[in-house]
């Protein structure tokens, strides 16, 4: 008896229906067993967004899986639209056959659709990503500080406890920080509730005021203890936004030293709590990376900021093996912070799309795009493309 032939053929299917949410809670529950519980399943599904559900269907069968939260991200000074790609699984059944890049390509297809120009996720791993066009874009970093090496600070500012779940609050100082950061979330209604929520412990939450009556920083955090080991406050989200701020927060942590010994928090890459701490007190838990994806250049490029004291024109000929709309020449113009893109040029930079994503997010400096294979020209056309991209490095602290 000859065997049936079987078939790649894949159906991108969104929204995913409510008969199939079992189904889909039991492929995540495989594929990432330790953020994941099935058990938990309604209290899940009460904090996702039903309608960024997307599924490969084979045959009639579940072959894999993503999530798409549509939100923005910050670069310049201004907000980008982006898609953020999560939950990515595969099938045990369907493992090898495409389904996952199958997902990524049609994702890039339904954004560009949308007019959301860039996309970013976290990798689990670098190989399927890159072959989707997404390359490292910035950091994600966890850090510690042991409350026992923080001195005595007089002269704080007054502390209030806040609702974590009335966002409001903190919306303003957490807008002022992200706005002057490469990288950082334009948070929607789903991160917040992140602060507010993990693993069914609620936030406790502080918002720091200033003299003029302001909120000049906040923090949120849970209790955490960890694997028996010391004690101590896990932020869900530590924001301050002046030197005065800094200070009363690690003041309150110090406060708390005689039941923890630590505080942990995501910040950024070049920390300022490090010089407002003043001691080697500060040390790196984990360091990981998220990956970019420019969907639609033109867009991407007009939306982001750029420094207001630097201008100049890039003649970009751009590879892109997945998405044709991105292929060919570009002229990139920057005058007075803001960008304006048109076709054609010269073609005097050379990059693939990967290289692009690097470049645009400020990870990688033209000059380290070249070490990679992923960008070529003249010495002069790499030092304007890397003047016109600098600023801070970014990095972010949401993980989805």
């Amino acid at each position: 008896m000859t065997p049936k032939k079987r078939t790649s053929f894949f159906e991108y299917r969104t929204p995913v229906g409510d008969g199939e949410i079992r189904a889909y809670a039991d492929l995540l529950d495989q594929a990432f067993p330790q953020v994941f519980q099935l058990q938990d399943l309604e209290t899940w599904l009460g904090r996702e967004e039903p309608e960024g559900f997307r599924a490969a269907i084979q045959n009639g069968r579940l072959a894999g899986t993503t999530m798409i939260v549509k939100c923005g991200q910050w670069f310049g000074g201004r907000q980008v639209p982006m898609g953020g790609i999560r939950g990515v699984a595969t099938a045990p059944h369907a493992r090898g056959k495409g389904a996952a890049r199958f997902l990524m390509e049609r994702s890039l297809h339904e954004l560009h659709d949308a007019e959301i120009p860039i996309a970013s996720l976290y990798p689990a791993t670098h190989t399927l990503y890159r072959r989707a066009g997404y390359e490292l874009a910035g950091d994600h970093i966890g850090y510690r500080i042991d409350l026992h090496r923080i001195p005595r600070i007089k002269d704080r500012l007054e502390i209030e406890p806040i609702d974590p779940a009335d966002s409001s609050i903190m919306k303003s100082a957490y807008d002022a920080r992200a706005k002057r950061t490469n990288g950082q979330l334009a948070r929607t209604g789903f991160f917040w509730l992140r602060v507010n929520e993990q693993k069914l412990k609620m936030s406790r939450a502080f918002r720091i005021v200033g003299k003029n009556g302001k909120t000049e920083g906040y923090f949120a955090f849970v209790p955490k203890e960890e694997h028996g080991g010391p004690a101590g406050l896990q932020m869900r989200d530590l924001v301050f936004n002046s030197r005065d701020a800094a200070r009363t927060a690690l003041g309150f942590f110090s406060d708390q030293r005689s039941m923890n010994e630590f505080v942990w928090f995501s910040g950024a890459p070049t920390e300022p709590i490090e010089i407002v701490l003043g001691e080697h007190g500060l040390k790196t838990d984990w360091r990981t990376h998220w990956m970019l994806r420019i969907v639609d250049v033109a867009g991407a490029l007009e939306a982001r900021g750029y420094s207001t004291g630097v201008e100049g024109e890039i003649h970009f000929d751009i590879t892109d093996d997945l998405l044709p709309w991105n292929n060919g020449r570009f002229v990139l113009h920057v005058e007075k912070g803001r960008a304006t893109v048109r076709a054609g040029g010269r073609g005097r930079l050379t990059i693939d799309v990967r290289g692009l994503a690097s470049l645009y997010s400020g990870f990688l400096a033209a000059d380290d795009l070249e070490v990679a294979g992923l960008l070529t020209g003249s010495a002069r056309e790499m030092a304007a493309a890397t003047a016109l991209f600098c600023g801070p490095r970014p990095w972010m602290v949401d993980w989805f």
